[in-house]
């Protein structure tokens, strides 16, 4: 007989009882234990009630609040980058926030790929509606042939762009600002593709990087902490970013519509692009172009003129000048300067420079515009100074004229009309006369001389309507002050430069010339004229140099807010100074 014993130690911690977790047994539990007593239910009810109360007042509130806040904001941009009426309400929602983005970067210098995309995004959104006769396009039309046999195409082209002339002016003002925005964003976005049907916004590779038939060793992507960079799309998988820009470029001067001016700034920010990809047969016959657009609208035969051929005004015709002449003209000559064409530059430089020293002055309601005290900004002690009545006026005129529709019945003129002798153009002819001053200082050391004069006298006029304008109150914005600024700012540069190598040769002779009064000239006593001579050069070359630091002192002021420009067309002629 086996005796068996239970050994099992007892547990030291039991499990908890089983408890049903199901809900009718939870609610049982609720009930039983009389966690919902009276009092309980009374302040719950309470709290419900409060809550909705407040959820019913507060949410309405907020999203009207907020409602108002995207009403003001977008009326200011409205003010600050209008659009015109005819467009419909997304139209010119689209078009501010595009326009907003593209005045951001311009102002800033710079701007990242996510805001380029964001801005063509807008864009090209805008512009489908545009060219939807549907939509806000009622009224434009395709450019057909004559016979009404289709749609005109040209070799090279394509399409044609469409017939807007039966548009107002304001819509195709803003039409043309849409495809020049575009072309800018083209730009910024050249080379680049993206995944089939993504937006702009998303991922962008280089071609280079798209492995291919004909690319069998693609580049390395750039490095994306998202790790796309490990996932290059074949070459069947993408797209390009967007069309290039000369598609934009010729929509407008192949359109119907635009007036000379619209065209002609096309036609050069085209050629400028074309020269900028090196392709410099393509910008000559572009700016041959852009020459023909502004004589075409001169009021006397073009040839009487000026020099198709060459640009240059004809002496003597200066009163038949247009404004896009002047432009075009000026255009042709920074692009003959920096490809090395100085012959071909300095005569045009010459001919605009007369050209605008004979414009007739401007009118007197036109002088006080922009450079008085009506449109300077009222300061603090001038506005305590002025009646509390004055002030709730002024102030009650500001509220009203925010939300009044803004003023775009001052559009562009066409260009084709004479300009005034403004401060803006005296601004343009100081850029001329720092363009021919350092032409003639790096074509020939016997114009040495003439070139330092004339950057002499491009700072000192840059100077003195930069001061005019001061004095006057106008605005960075205004009648040119911005160019005026980069012309001071390099004309001091380039006259450095000048003085600096004048200094250089000066010495070199001083050194000549003691290096022969050691010889048999010496021996003449035949020497010492020279010497005194080269040392009294290299002392006024020295002198010049100390006046120099003394104006870029006096005028740090006007040009301390500067970053450093090629030139005061933003564009470097690499001339040797």
């Amino acid at each position: 007989m086996s005796l068996s014993l239970d050994i099992t130690p007892p547990l030291r911690h039991p499990p908890p009882p089983f408890r049903d977790r199901s809900l009718p047994a939870v609610l049982a539990r609720f009930v039983k234990q009389r966690y919902m007593t009276t009092a309980r239910r009374k302040k719950w009810k309470d709290t419900l009630r409060w809550q909705l109360r407040f959820h019913s007042y507060f949410w309405p509130m907020a999203g009207l609040l907020y409602l108002m806040y995207i009403g003001y904001w977008q009326i200011e941009r409205e003010h600050q980058n209008p659009t015109p009426v005819e467009w419909s309400f997304w139209a010119r929602w689209e078009g501010r926030m595009a326009k907003g983005i593209l005045k951001r970067v311009e102002r800033r210098g710079w701007g990242s790929m996510y805001e380029w995309g964001v801005a063509g995004t807008y864009l090209e959104k805008l512009l489908a509606r545009l060219e939807d006769p549907k939509r806000d396009g009622r009224g434009i039309s395709e450019q057909e042939v004559r016979d009404g046999a289709g749609v005109l195409m040209v070799d090279g082209v394509g399409k044609l762009g469409y017939d807007i002339s039966a548009k107002s002016g304001r819509w195709k003002q803003g039409y043309w600002e849409v495809l020049m925005g575009l072309a800018k964003v083209a730009e910024h976005m050249d080379g680049l593709c993206k995944p089939k049907g993504d937006a702009l916004t998303g991922k962008m590779f280089r071609w280079e990087n798209i492995p291919g038939p004909q690319n069998p060793r693609p580049v390395p992507a750039a490095w994306d902490k998202d790790g796309a960079h490990l996932n290059v799309p074949g070459i069947t998988e993408v797209e390009a970013a967007m069309e290039e820009p000369e598609y934009y470029y010729l929509h407008i001067l192949t359109s119907h519509g635009f007036n000379n001016r619209q065209r002609l700034d096309a036609a050069l920010a085209y050629a400028d692009w074309c020269d900028f990809k090196g392709l410099k047969d393509t910008s000559a016959h572009i700016y041959d172009w852009a020459i023909d657009i502004a004589a075409g609208g001169l009021p006397e035969g073009a040839d009487h003129v000026v020099d198709i051929q060459t640009g240059v005004i004809n002496a003597g015709k200066e009163r038949f000048v247009s404004e896009n002449l002047l432009k075009a003209s000026t255009a042709l000559g920074v692009w003959h300067a920096r490809h090395g064409d100085v012959k071909e530059a300095l005569p045009i430089f010459l001919s605009v420079l007369r050209a605008r020293k004979a414009l007739p002055p401007a009118p007197p309601h036109m002088q006080l515009q922009g450079s008085g005290s009506n449109n300077r900004a009222i300061s603090a002690a001038e506005r305590k100074a002025q009646s509390g009545t004055d002030v709730v006026l002024s102030w009650g005129r500001h509220f009203i004229d925010f939300f009044r529709e803004a003023d775009k019945a001052l559009l562009p003129t066409s260009g084709d009309e004479q300009p005034y002798h403004s401060l803006k153009e005296a601004c343009e002819e100081v850029g001329l006369m720092t363009y021919i001053g350092e032409i003639l200082f790096a074509t020939s050391e016997h114009e040495r001389e003439k070139g330092l004069s004339w950057t002499r006298d491009s700072v000192e006029a840059a100077e003195a309507v930069l001061w005019f304008m001061d004095e006057q109150g106008v605005g960075s914005e205004q009648e040119g002050r911005q160019r005026c600024k980069e012309c001071l700012e390099t004309g001091l540069g380039n006259w450095q430069e000048m003085t600096r190598q004048m200094t250089k040769l000066a010495r070199k002779r001083e050194g000549e010339a003691k290096q022969s009064s050691k010889g048999w000239l010496g021996s003449l006593g035949l020497g010492g004229n020279a010497i005194d001579k080269a040392i009294a050069e290299v002392k006024r070359w020295e002198e010049e140099e100390a006046q120099i630091e003394l104006r870029k002192q006096k005028t740090a002021s006007l040009v301390d807010v500067l970053k450093p420009s090629g030139n005061p067309f933003g564009m470097n002629t690499n001339l040797g100074i």
